[in-house]
């Protein structure tokens, strides 16, 4: 797959110098279906911006169950990161693996922090994704917490229609707080 990093920066406003400064430091990868973008106890090292693909994020409880936490898809959230393990560069305590072969851009630790610290531009399109993420994360505690199980059904469905497609209904059923074969019950009946 072919990508012009240039013509994906331009759409954010990013100035020309700038944008020639990130390519400069971006790296392009592939991540085939089924392998992991990081592993439980991995130090996350790099951030990645995805462009094509799907991948599944997931954290075990202490009783050893995965629980999905977040889907990362072009149409939805691009960046892919642990942000805690890449922030502390610490170990990772979430496990991101491919749900189908993905392309995306990556940047490394370093050289994140270095286009931060020098251009302030960038540092305010990555505080705003962080802020929208955060505003993400929160929208779907209070799901958690106040909505029925049809109603959670119903606005994954409309927030996200292309995954109804692309994932199982065990992780769509984990991602919404609740057993396969009640997702499933649901589903049919809504």
């Amino acid at each position: 797959m072919e990508i012009n990093a240039k013509q994906f920066f331009s759409r954010y406003k990013i100035e020309p110098r700038v944008i020639e400064d990130l390519t400069k430091r971006i790296k392009f990868s592939t991540i085939k279906k089924g392998k992991y973008f990081i592993n439980y106890g991995e130090k996350m090292n790099r951030i990645g911006i995805l462009l094509s693909g799907l991948l599944v994020s997931r954290y075990e409880t202490e009783s050893g169950d995965e629980i999905v936490s977040k889907f990362y898809y072009p149409q939805g959230d691009i960046i892919v990161v642990d942000y805690q393990s890449f922030k502390k560069q610490s170990s990772s305590n979430e496990a991101i693996r491919a749900s189908e072969d993905s392309y995306l851009m990556t940047l490394s630790y370093d050289n994140f922090n270095f286009l931060l610290n020098n251009h302030s531009s960038l540092k305010e399109m990555a505080l705003s994704f962080l802020e929208e993420s955060y505003l993400n994360a929160l929208e779907r505690i209070r799901s958690l917490q106040i909505l029925s199980r049809e109603q959670r059904i119903r606005n994954f469905m409309e927030a996200h229609p292309i995954l109804m497609q692309k994932i199982t209904a065990t992780d769509k059923a984990s991602y919404l707080g609740m057993h396969r074969n009640i997702f499933s019950k649901k589903l049919k009946s809504l």
